[in-house]
C-alpha cells in the first residue's frame, strides 16, 4: 500500500512527466496492475539496465509527443474560437445589411437550407413607392461566406433601382455591370427576377442561369421558363442580352422557383430528384391543392440523413394571396391650387449617363405627388424616355428583338450608336402638375420619328416602341406629325 500511495502521489505531483515503476524479478501481474492503476505509465520486472534505458527513452518520446499534441490542440482551439467570433460578427453584419436593406412582406412561401455556415442563395423582395413588386432569387457560385459576399452587390443595386421603380431589364444590366467589376473572374451569380406591375397588370420574368421556373396558370397548366441568358458577372454588353418572359396577372395562379441544389441533392442511394421528379410533384400539387410545405417535406424525406451537397432554396407564390397594389383604389384628394412644372434637356454623351427616371422620381416626390397617379406617371415617362433614346436618337429597330439572337444584335448596335453621340442628339422631357387636371408630360427627341399606326396596341413586351403600355396608362395620348414627340395626360 505504501508503494501504491507513493506512485499515486508522484503521478499527481508530476502529471506532465512519465512514471516508470521498477519491480523485482519476483513480482507478479497483480503487482504490475496495481502500479498502473496507481498512475504509473509503465512498469518493468527486471534489473537489466539496457531494458530500463529503452523503456525510459520510449516513455520520454511518448510524453513529448503527447505534450506537443496538447500544445497544437490548444492552438487549434484558440483558432476555432477566433473563427467562431469572426463568423458571429460577419453574420451579424451580413444579416443587418441584407435583412435591414429590404422589406419582407412574407406573403409567399420560402424554404432555405445551407450547406455551410453562410448561405450562397438569397431570396428577397421589395415594393417600389409606386406599387411595383420585385422578387429576386439569387444563387452565387459555391457556398459559405465567399458565396454570401457575392450577393452583396446584387442587394445594393436592387435596393437603389427598385426604389425608383426601374424595370428589371435595367436593374439586371446594372447588377451585371457591378458584378463584372467587383467579383473575381471565377465568380458569378445565377438569378431569377420577377417584376409585378399593378398598372400594366403584367408580370415580367428573367431567368439568368437558374433551373426552369414553373408558372401555374388559372387553367391548371404548367409553363416552364428556362434560363434564357448567361449568369450575371460573366460578360457585359451584347453578350449579356435577354428579353423577359411576360404574363398577364389575371392568367396566373402560382409560381415556383428554386436553386439547383433542390434537384441535384442525392439520397442515400445516390439518386437525385431531377427536373422530371419535381414536375411530377408539382403536377400532384396542382391536382390535389396540397400545401407548399408538402414539397419542402418531400425534399427533406428524400435527403434523409445525407449532408447537403449545395445550398437549397425554393420560393412559391400564390397570386391569390400575393399582395398587389390595386390601381383602381382611390387616393386622398389633392386640393392644392396652382401648378408645378419641370423641364429637362439632355444631349450628347450625357444621354449615356443621366438617370432620367431618377429625375422623374424626385419630381414626383418633391411635388408631393403619390399613390396611383405617381405610379402611372413614373412607368409611362420612363418607358417614353427609353423609347425616345433607343428608337429616336439611336434609330434602333424593335424588330431586332423578335428572338434572343436578334436581341443580342440589338444590344451590340445600341453600344455602337451610343459611342457616336454628338451634341446634335438630344431628348427633352417636360412635366407639369395641377391637382384638378393631373399630370401632363411630353418626351421629344432629335430622331426622324416613326409611324405610330404600326404600333401594336396589344403588345406589352419590348416591341412596338413600348407605347402600348403607355397608351393603357394614359388618359390622353398624342404624337406630333413626324412621330418624334409624344404627349400624355395622366389622372387618378
Amino acid at each position: 500500500d505504501t508503494e501504491k500511495q507513493r506512485v499515486k502521489k508522484l503521478s499527481q505531483q508530476y502529471s506532465a512527466l512519465p512514471i516508470l515503476v521498477l519491480l523485482g524479478n519476483m513480482r507478479n501481474e497483480q503487482d504490475q496492475l496495481e502500479a498502473l492503476k496507481a498512475g504509473a505509465n509503465d512498469c518493468i520486472c527486471t534489473s537489466s539496465s539496457e531494458l530500463i534505458s529503452i523503456k525510459l527513452n520510449k516513455l520520454v518520446v511518448s510524453a513529448n509527443t503527447a505534450k506537443e499534441l496538447n500544445r497544437k490542440q490548444t492552438q487549434v482551439d484558440e483558432v476555432l474560437i477566433r473563427i467562431a467570433q469572426e463568423e458571429s460578427f460577419a453574420r451579424h453584419v451580413y444579416e443587418e445589411i441584407t435583412g435591414g436593406a429590404l422589406s419582407h412582406q412574407k406573403d409567399y412561401f420560402s424554404m432555405q437550407q445551407s450547406a455551410d455556415g453562410f448561405c450562397g442563395d438569397f431570396i428577397f423582395e421589395m415594393a417600389s413607392p409606386t406599387g411595383i413588386r420585385y422578387v429576386f432569387l439569387a444563387d452565387a457560385m459555391g457556398h459559405g461566406l465567399a458565396a454570401a459576399l457575392s450577393i452583396m452587390p446584387v442587394i445594393h443595386v436592387v435596393k437603389a433601382m427598385a426604389h425608383r421603380s426601374m424595370p428589371i431589364t435595367t436593374i439586371l444590366q446594372e447588377v451585371n455591370r457591378r458584378l463584372n467589376t467587383e467579383l473575381p473572374d471565377d465568380r458569378f451569380v445565377t438569378l431569377a427576377a420577377l417584376e409585378i406591375s399593378p398598372f400594366s397588370q403584367m408580370m415580367s420574368v428573367v431567368n439568368a442561369g437558374l433551373p426552369d421556373l414553373f408558372v401555374l396558370t388559372t387553367e391548371g397548366n404548367i409553363q416552364a421558363c428556362p434560363s434564357h441568358c448567361i449568369p450575371l458577372g460573366i460578360a457585359e454588353g451584347a453578350a449579356f442580352s435577354f428579353e423577359p418572359y411576360t404574363f398577364k396577372l389575371d392568367e396566373l395562379s402560382k409560381l415556383f422557383m428554386f436553386t439547383d441544389g433542390l434537384i441535384e441533392q442525392e439520397d442515400k442511394n445516390g439518386k437525385v430528384i431531377g427536373k422530371q421528379g419535381l414536375l411530377e410533384t408539382l403536377g400532384e400539387y396542382v391536382k390535389k391543392e396540397v400545401s407548399w410545405d408538402t414539397v419542402a417535406d418531400l425534399f427533406n424525406q428524400h435527403k434523409g440523413e445525407q449532408a447537403l451537397s449545395d445550398d437549397v432554396t425554393l420560393c412559391a407564390i400564390d397570386f391569390a394571396k400575393f399582395a398587389i397594389a390595386d390601381p383602381s383604389s382611390k387616393q386622398d384628394s389633392d386640393e392644392r391650387v396652382g401648378q408645378v412644372t419641370f423641364r429637362l434637356d439632355v444631349n450628347g454623351e450625357y444621354l449615356k449617363t443621366v438617370d432620367i427616371p431618377a429625375f422623374v422620381s424626385k419630381f414626383l416626390y418633391a411635388a408631393g405627388i403619390e399613390g396611383k397617379i405617381a405610379g402611372k406617371t413614373f412607368t409611362a415617362v420612363a418607358e417614353l424616355y427609353q423609347n425616345g433614346l433607343d428608337h429616336g436618337v439611336l434609330n434602333l429597330s424593335s424588330e431586332l428583338k423578335n428572338d434572343i439572337e436578334g436581341f443580342a444584335e440589338y444590344m451590340q448596335k445600341r453600344e455602337e450608336q451610343l459611342a457616336l453621340l454628338s451634341t446634335k442628339d438630344n431628348v427633352t422631357l417636360s412635366m407639369s402638375y395641377q391637382a384638378d387636371k393631373g399630370i401632363t408630360a411630353s418626351i421629344s427627341d432629335s430622331g426622324s420619328g416613326y409611324d405610330v399606326s404600326k404600333v401594336n396596341p396589344e403588345q406589352f413586351s419590348l416591341h412596338g416602341r413600348g407605347l402600348a403600355l403607355v397608351r393603357q396608362l394614359s388618359d390622353s395620348f398624342e404624337t406630333n406629325d413626324i412621330g418624334n414627340k409624344v404627349s400624355i395626360v395622366l389622372k387618378e
